[in-house]
């Protein structure tokens, strides 16, 4: 059995405090079973949220020459923290363009129809993400990425080293 390396335990910690704050908000704004509604499983934008993102979204990246390991986790409100491979984890804002272009990379991924993983194609140092937003999970082979995905993976690359404001 493989160890869980720090990162991964920390981005997963920070994960499940993530979708424990947002489970607490779920169901003041409709009754379950309204027809229509979205399923839990999709909860990806939301107009009541600044930038439209209704739950966090996280995103780790491993691989690649350097062998990283990075974490990114986007709360609906903007704020973000990015943990890096021998680094401590920075607490940034992202400015309302930002969030808006990762809410509409979101809604554009058509993360509904994507399956929960790109075939296993493992190369010698190709990047592998592991996305989630709301309660799925997708993990994404670097030379297997949908088209549809690379513009929301592109926008939330560009955070781990944007000089965003820290809240």
């Amino acid at each position: 059995m493989r160890a869980t390396p720090p990162l991964a335990r920390l981005a997963a910690a920070l994960l499940g405090g993530a979708l424990l704050v947002g489970a607490s908000a779920c169901g003041s704004e409709q009754p379950s079973g309204t027809a229509g509604s979205t399923p839990a499983s999709l909860p990806a934008t939301s107009g009541n949220q600044p930038g439209g993102l209704a739950s966090p979204v996280v995103l780790i990246r491993t691989g690649g020459i350097a062998g990283m390991n990075d974490a990114l986790v986007l709360m609906p409100d903007g704020t973000y923290t990015v943990t890096r491979k021998n680094q401590d984890p920075v607490t940034r804002r992202a400015d309302a363009g930002q969030l808006r272009a990762i809410a509409d990379a979101v809604q554009g991924a058509n993360l509904s129809k994507l399956p929960p993983s790109t075939p296993d194609t493992t190369t010698s140092d190709q990047i592998s993400y592991r996305l989630s937003v709301g309660s799925r999970t997708y993990q994404i082979a670097g030379t297997q990425t949908p088209d549809e995905v690379r513009p929301l993976l592109d926008e939330l690359g560009a955070l781990f080293s944007a000089p965003a404001t820290t809240p």
